[in-house]
């Protein structure tokens, strides 16, 4: 695999949420085997639990979160650290089967969201 396709395949927790929510798309976006999205996000990092689907109509549902990890100590840095940003993506389920809906929160915001 050449660098563009490792990049590509790693998610970049500093990225704006537009840029984040596109990724995240091709990962695992509506039209995708549940069960595949949420294997995929997994090894990308998020921690994916089955959530209480919030509207009769949705048979599974997954929260998803992803947070920057810890910056090392003080003493072993040379820059300040990054922001720390969260990351929330929820699956939705319509058959139990397919993703129908994807949404994608990053917390704090993108200076250009």
């Amino acid at each position: 695999m050449n660098d563009t396709g490792q990049q590509a395949s790693r998610f970049h927790e500093q990225q704006s949420t537009a840029a984040g929510k596109a990724q995240l798309v091709q990962w695992a976006g509506p039209g995708s085997v549940l069960a595949e999205a949420v294997q995929h996000l997994r090894a990308k990092g998020f921690d994916c639990q089955p959530s209480q689907p919030q509207a009769p109509t949705i048979k599974a549902a997954f929260y998803c979160s992803l947070q920057t990890p810890p910056p090392p100590p003080a003493d072993q840095r040379v820059t300040a650290p990054p922001t720390p940003v969260h990351w929330i993506v929820t699956l939705e389920s319509e058959d139990g089967v397919r993703v129908q809906h994807l949404d994608v929160s990053r917390t704090p915001a993108h200076l250009g969201d």
